[in-house]
């Protein structure tokens, strides 16, 4: 009896590692592609160093999940274009003088993803990051969750094998 046990346990051990061992967090990624360029996005906005901080904050994201590595654009196998396209603010609440009480912060950004070596384009799409600030003097923290949502976004976008 303790033999049969044991021999079921080690088979559910067994069937365990068999089933769990295929799991992967890189989702749905071409392997072939395991390196991609991120040069400095367009900006037609008239936001002041947008582009340097949204590209930054892209690159670090991409760094710290270590799915691709970051490289230039003669090495890469993929390459990840983007072009900020507006910021946008909008009051979302008013004091008793109707003057703003709250602020929201929207960054509009156009990407392209790109196979480098096929010159297949993998994903065209437009993101939107919202940040949020209650007073003008806070603008920049506003932006600077806008960016982190967005980078967020790109970054599960590329990874997820869209």
């Amino acid at each position: 009896m303790k033999s049969k046990i044991f021999s079921l346990i080690v088979v559910s051990i067994f069937l365990l590692f068999i089933y769990c061992s295929y799991y992967s967090f890189s989702g749905s990624m071409n392997p072939e592609i395991r390196s991609i360029a991120i040069p400095v996005f367009d900006d037609v906005s008239s936001e002041f160093q947008i582009r340097e901080k949204i590209t930054s904050s892209v690159i670090e994201k991409f760094i710290i999940d270590n799915n691709l590595k970051v490289v230039s654009p003669e090495e890469a196998d993929s390459i990840l274009k983007g072009t900020i396209e507006r910021v946008e603010d909008n009051p979302v609440s008013l004091r008793a003088d109707e003057t703003a009480q709250a602020f929201e912060l929207y960054v509009y950004l156009r990407l392209e993803y790109q196979d480098r070596k096929s010159k297949k384009i993998i994903f065209k799409k437009n993101l939107r990051g919202r940040g949020t600030y209650l007073d003008p003097s806070q603008r920049d923290e506003g932006i600077d969750e806008a960016v982190d949502k967005i980078s967020t976004d790109v970054l599960n976008l590329v990874i997820s094998g869209w």
